[in-house]
Parts: structure tokens; C-alpha cells; sequence
């Protein structure tokens, strides 16, 4: 590390609150996509510190060798989860010389907040602008790219919408802007007015995926929220009722993907979204992998999805 990077780091570290704690991603999650002989990511789990005080978990890998002007992708994780898992699909972006940081949202795995509950849309956005800045102030020459899975993608968007930094484009994975109609169970109502609703069970995780591994690793995950208040799923409910109305306010080049065996969430909404977004048409791309279910990290074709999606980042 020369000196103008050692002194770049420290002012990092300064500016937004940022410690670093640790540089092995211990996961028990299925490894989607192995890593390169003698090239393994080089993994680093920071700290920030919100606008209001609260602890920020990042998780942070790069390629041993990369340049200063490689793309930084910024993803978002899905219902209930957090960032340590996407270990498994680290080797994605790094062996393409790109950074992947992927932050524990408030209320999940290692952050602070009200575990169980989403905050809101504005301090989530708070959040995310504070994760933005440590991105590029780490990586300043980098282009950066917000991704999202799941419920990550429908955050992901409503950043974007808001078009509060400059991205170098939106990558929205299996986005959840309405859920499957098959996911609407009455039987479920019951829990919902009990205030709670698990995420754990065999009824929520066999349908999402190909991949005994994860359902085996979800179970296990002491970090995942097993359960979320009802008030989470309110209020995941009331953004997603901000769409398609608000896909004109995305700009940015984009790139959707969905599965093609997806019953957790309804991709024709997000077809919907993204034909109406207000971006260039030549800057959008839209895939269905067709026999890939919901879980798209893990899936058998998520090393032959990584390279279609780090594809378009390069033509960027």
C-alpha cells in the first residue's frame, strides 16, 4: 500500500466514522460461484456510523489485483437477511476486477436498529447515502453501481428514483415490486394481526429455490431475522405501491433480471417498471433466466447469471 492510499484510507476512516473489524467471511451458505485459483477475494467487514449514531455494518471484497478505475458494485440484500452470505457470490464481480460491498441494513445481522422492523424509506435512504460516500471515498475513480435483490431491488430503485448521488447505473435482481400471487395466503393473515411473521419456514423457502444448501443455511443463520413484525411487511407493502408509478424517475442505465420459475415475486410488475423507466432504452437490459427460481445468488445457473450482469457493467 503506498502512501497516497494508506493516507486516502485514513481519511476514509475519518470522514465516515469507518472501522474495520475483521477479513474472513466465515459463511455457511452454499458458494454459488467458486473462487479463482490463488485469486480469492480479498474480504474486509467495516463499521460506519449513520447521520443519527447507529452502527453500520459493511461487508467489502475486492479482487487481489485491481485497478482504481474497476466498477464498485453496491448490493442491497433481500427480506430478513444480511450481508455475510453474499460471500457466496463474491467471486462474481472480483474475478471480473470489480469491488462488491454489500452493507447489513438497519435491524439486520450485525447493525444496530430495531431488529424485526424496516426503518423508514427516508432514513434507509440516509443510510445508503453514508455507504455511497465510503464507497467513493475508498474507491474514488470508481464507477459505482447500485444493485438490489428481492426486497433489495425494490429499495434499490426507490434510491435511485430519488437520484440523490450519481450511479453509474441500477441492477435489480429478482426485484420484489409486487409479490407472487401465489404468496397471498389468507391462512397467513392470522400471524400478520398476531404481529409477527416467520420467513424460516419450509412454506416461505422451498418455493424460492433450487438450492437445498441455502434452505439448510437460512434455518442456521443466527444473524437472518427469522421472523419480522408485521409492521415490516406494512411497510414493504406501502413502497410497493409507489410502482410502476414511479419508474419515469429512473434514469440511469439499468439491468433487470428475473427468474423464470419465480413464485415469490411477480415479474411482470417488474417488466412493467422497467418499460416505463426513464432511462435510454439503449442503456436498459432486460433478462428472464427461465428455469432459475427466486433465490437468484443461489441457483444452478447463478455463475452463467453473473456473467450476463458483469457483461453489461463492462459495456457501461
Amino acid at each position: 500500500m503506498n502512501l497516497q492510499t494508506s493516507a486516502n484510507a485514513i481519511l476514509c476512516m475519518v470522514l465516515f466514522n469507518a472501522s474495520t473489524f475483521g477479513n474472513d467471511a466465515k459463511s455457511a451458505y452454499p458458494q454459488s460461484i467458486p473462487f479463482p485459483k490463488d485469486a480469492a477475494p480479498v474480504y474486509k467487514l467495516h463499521e460506519l456510523l449513520a447521520r443519527d449514531n447507529v452502527k453500520l455494518a459493511v461487508h467489502h471484497w475486492t479482487p487481489p489485483k485491481g485497478g482504481p478505475k474497476k466498477p464498485v458494485v453496491i448490493l442491497l440484500h433481500g427480506i430478513g437477511m444480511h450481508g455475510e452470505p453474499y460471500a457466496s457470490i463474491a467471486a462474481g464481480f472480483t474475478a471480473q476486477q470489480m469491488t462488491l460491498i454489500v452493507p447489513d441494513l438497519r435491524g439486520h445481522g450485525r447493525s444496530g436498529g430495531t431488529r424485526g422492523r424496516l426503518a423508514d424509506a427516508s432514513v434507509l435512504r440516509s443510510d445508503l447515502g453514508e455507504i455511497m460516500g465510503f464507497a467513493n471515498c475508498r474507491h474514488p475513480d470508481a464507477p459505482v453501481f447500485l444493485a438490489g435483490e428481492s426486497m433489495g431491488g425494490l429499495l434499490a430503485a426507490d434510491y435511485a428514483a430519488k437520484r440523490e448521488r450519481r450511479l453509474a447505473g441500477l441492477i435489480l435482481l429478482a426485484p420484489a415490486f409486487k409479490v407472487h400471487d401465489s404468496q397471498i395466503d389468507l391462512g397467513g393473515i392470522g400471524d400478520f394481526f398476531k404481529g409477527k411473521t416467520a420467513l424460516a419456514t419450509d412454506k416461505k423457502l422451498k418455493p424460492s429455490t433450487r438450492a437445498q444448501g441455502f434452505i439448510d443455511a437460512r434455518r442456521k443463520d443466527a444473524r437472518a431475522l427469522p421472523e419480522v413484525d408485521s409492521s415490516y411487511l406494512t411497510a414493504l407493502g406501502l413502497r410497493q405501491l409507489e410502482w410502476p408509478a414511479n419508474a419515469s424517475l429512473v434514469k440511469q442505465p439499468h439491468f433487470v433480471g428475473v427468474a423464470g420459475q419465480d413464485t415469490i415475486v411477480n415479474s411482470k410488475t417488474a417488466k412493467t417498471v422497467f418499460d416505463q423507466a426513464g432511462s435510454p432504452k439503449d442503456s436498459k437490459r432486460w433478462v428472464e433466466w427461465t428455469d432459475a427460481r427466486h433465490t437468484i445468488c443461489w441457483d444452478p445457473l447463478t455463475p452463467s447469471i453473473f456473467e450476463d450482469l458483469t457483461r453489461w457493467i463492462n459495456e457501461r
